[in-house]
């Protein structure tokens, strides 16, 4: 009971002292309400900046997990294809697999009267590749009304790709390529629409067209390039990659977003450190602060502590009063 009382004392008096300087504990709490306030807004800033950053790696084209012939990742040659036989539906039936998407992928040269730009061309099955990735969503219309996954010569190209080679919707283009055994072609497609991602440098480079024109085209029949899995996380990204590696895949390459993109790693551990050490000089901040004004109470109140250490007040109540 009277240890009671003592702390409702120590309290009262604590609390006289907080108003004692008005000015002083409101410039105190203040500075440390506006660095708790920086402090998590520029947590939420850098975490938002980091996951939309790579989302958008993500769904634009990388997905979570890839997989492709041996070499193929570094040099996308046509000879490094493969026919996937039961592989799909053995990688569906995975545990944490969302679904799948087979493409096609080489490098050619689009040409139209105006103008000519290399690019990648990406041969797609429509309602797979809106599962994989967001490609469509940055159409902003009907998957089918862009590409089918028949040999139609559709193409679907992003709106600074067109600017620069002149053409629109409805428009003729012409893919140049040079083929799987080695024999240069011409093609003609029709631009079916326009799409505009969030990455500029992937615009400039990324064409699509239906899967059975791609494999027409390059010559590859029934194979493709690869096969991207869209998992229910990225976190199971790592389970699903090692799944896959223990099926019949001794000549296949299975890849993570994190070893496709690692310099998206580097730059989230980066911005990470970078947001610690901001958070650290906040908090050592905040912490002089304090300190400071507890010294400046202990000065001004010199006499009084040591009155009450003459009539016995023990150090601790002192500390806790001050």
């Amino acid at each position: 009971m009277i240890r009671m009382q003592n702390v409702k004392i120590v309290l009262m008096i604590g609390w006289r002292n907080v108003f004692r300087n008005k000015r002083r504990s409101l410039i105190v709490a203040s500075s440390i309400v506006v660095g708790l306030v920086v402090m998590m807004f520029s947590m939420a800033i850098m975490n938002g900046f980091n996951r939309q950053m790579l989302e958008n790696t993500i769904n634009t084209s990388l997905g979570h997990v890839a997989i492709h012939k041996k070499g193929f990742f570094n040099d996308m040659k046509l000879s490094l294809s493969f026919v996937p036989k039961d592989l799909c539906n053995a990688i569906k039936n995975i545990q944490g697999v969302a679904c799948i998407g087979q493409r096609v992928k080489f490098e050619a040269m689009v040409q139209s009267s105006r103008s000519s730009q290399g690019v990648l061309v990406m041969g797609i099955e429509p309602e797979e590749e809106k599962c994989v990735s967001n490609i469509f969503e940055y159409a902003g219309s009907d998957i089918h009304s862009y590409i089918t996954d028949s040999s139609n010569n559709d193409i679907l190209i992003s709106r600074s790709l067109a600017t620069k080679l002149g053409i629109g919707i409805g428009d003729k283009c012409v893919v140049m390529l040079q083929d799987k055994d080695g024999v240069l072609a011409a093609h003609a497609f029709i631009v079916k629409g326009l799409y505009q991602s969030p990455i500029e440098s992937f615009d400039k480079y990324v064409v699509y067209t239906g899967i059975r024109k791609a494999q027409e085209i390059s010559g590859l029949g029934n194979a493709i390039s690869e096969i991207i899995v869209r998992c229910r996380d990225k976190d199971f990204a790592d389970s699903v990659a090692s799944t896959i590696n223990s099926l019949d895949t001794a000549d296949l390459e299975v890849l993570t977003w994190k070893q496709m993109a690692p310099n998206i790693v580097q730059a989230i551990k980066l911005f990470d450190t970078m947001m610690y050490v901001f958070l650290a000089i906040i908090f050592i901040s905040i912490i002089f602060t304090i300190a400071n004004t507890m010294i400046m109470a202990i000065m001004e109140r010199y006499r009084e502590i040591g009155i009450m250490k003459s009539i016995g007040t023990q150090p601790s109540w002192i500390a806790a009063i001050v």
